[in-house]
């Protein structure tokens, strides 16, 4: 009887780590026409014909913003890529949602001199309906963009250079289905007035900072995240309830905070789990410099927009021996991260390889894999057919492949 017993606890021991470990299908390039602009900073969207994948890219003085839709196969279905906007000046920071029939991508454009949120409508069939996109906010200084569907139209959450140029604060405004604006801009933070007894060495540390804005949606409530900083203290800021997506009007302030004091974080993600859940995570410096070398660079809401307890989690492992970059999850709770691993054979070179792994319910971190070969910048997704998509980028490699988006289906 014991060893009966034995024997059911291994296999249900074994079928749980089965479960828990992603599997990673074969590689399949983005555009598989080559293409020698090189492919970056990608983000994805999910439906449930497939997936939609947009990136910056540019050659000499000409910058882009790129896409091209992929089968539940991943395949690609746009061999040479479409171009959404193109021309001097800097194109980045892509993001995109899908609702109301079109993909929706928003992304930093420096066309007229000065940092503007631009964006366009991308149909199912791959045409593009607004070439060289639509400018969606009115002041100079807007940047890191992040978009999502809303059962009216869209949302768009943005970092904004104050009017004084001293600081940048979150905006956020609700877009129509075809991508006007419905609604002033509101902010969602403030810059302080100077600190008082600064010395002039370090006054400009002393205004606050937000960068790399990220929201979600569900309903009409959204959640928006945020790198901030003051002085030398650095948070991801997570706010609750912060916009009304039918009025666009500040409904909740900042709930939530993860203090970093005297550190670096960046890279703020959020993902909607099919759970209800929230999953938030960011890149963390604390106390290791350059390292990111984390106690916890992830937290889990178990519901939103409901009030809960905050379930860390952690995605280092060996006691902080691993460094985790640029983490991102998608709805399946599969993460992916980015993880520099020395050689020595290249003088003290870090090669990069993005690994993927699976949290579980309780935010348990199950056992990751690693993808082959040098990669950077993943992006993940989960569309509503269930299909997980993994796109990185190709680093340190020659030929037609240097710089370009492979993606990947993964499965748990």
């Amino acid at each position: 009887m014991k060893t009966q017993a034995r024997a059911l606890a291994l296999g249900l021991l074994s079928s749980t780590v089965a479960l828990a470990q992603p599997v990673l299908g074969p590689p399949t390039p983005v555009t598989p026409a080559v293409s020698l602009e090189g492919q970056a900073q990608a983000r994805a969207v999910g439906t449930r014909d497939g997936f939609f994948v947009v990136w910056q890219a540019g050659v000499g003085r000409t910058a882009k913003v790129r896409g091209a839709r992929l089968g539940l196969d991943g395949v690609s279905l746009d061999a040479a890529g479409l171009t959404l906007a193109e021309g001097a000046g800097g194109r980045f920071e892509p993001a995109v949602a899908f609702g109301h029939g079109v993909y929706f991508v928003a992304w930093s454009d420096l066309r007229d001199g000065h940092h503007a949120v631009y964006g366009a409508r991308v149909s199912p069939d791959g045409t593009v309906l607004d070439p060289g996109g639509i400018l969606l906010t009115t002041d100079p200084g807007a940047r890191m963009a992040d978009v999502a569907a809303t059962p009216a139209g869209f949302l768009l959450a943005w970092a904004q250079t104050t009017a004084d140029g001293q600081g940048t604060e979150a905006r956020a405004r609700r877009l129509g289905p075809d991508g006007t604006p419905l609604t002033p801009p509101v902010a969602l933070t403030t810059a302080p007035p100077w600190g008082a007894g600064e010395d002039f060495g370090h006054s400009a540390l002393a205004r606050a900072y937000c960068q790399q804005v990220r929201v979600a949606v569900d309903g009409t409530v959204a959640f928006v995240a945020w790198m901030g900083n003051l002085g030398h203290s650095q948070d991801i800021r997570i706010g609750r309830a912060v916009v009304n997506t039918e009025t666009g009007a500040l409904v909740g302030a900042v709930d939530y905070a993860i203090p970093q004091t005297q550190s670096r974080v960046a890279d703020p993600a959020l993902a909607r789990l099919t759970d209800g859940g929230l999953f938030i995570s960011w890149t963390d410096h604390r106390g290791r410099g350059e390292l990111g070398l984390p106690e916890h660079n992830a937290i889990l809401l178990p519901a939103w927009p409901a009030d809960g307890d905050l379930t860390r989690v952690s995605l280092r492992e060996d006691g902080g021996a691993r460094e985790v970059l640029r983490p991102v999850a998608a709805s399946a709770g599969v993460v992916a991260f980015v993880q520099g691993v020395e050689n020595p054979q290249r003088q003290r070179r870090k090669e990069w390889r993005v690994r993927v792994r699976v949290v579980e319910a309780g935010g348990s971190p199950g056992p990751d894999v690693t993808v082959p070969g040098e990669a950077a910048w993943p992006a993940v997704v989960t569309g509503p057919t269930g299909v997980t998509l993994l796109v990185t980028t190709t680093v340190n490699t020659g030929g037609a492949d240097a710089g370009r988006l492979m993606g990947r289906l993964v499965s748990r």
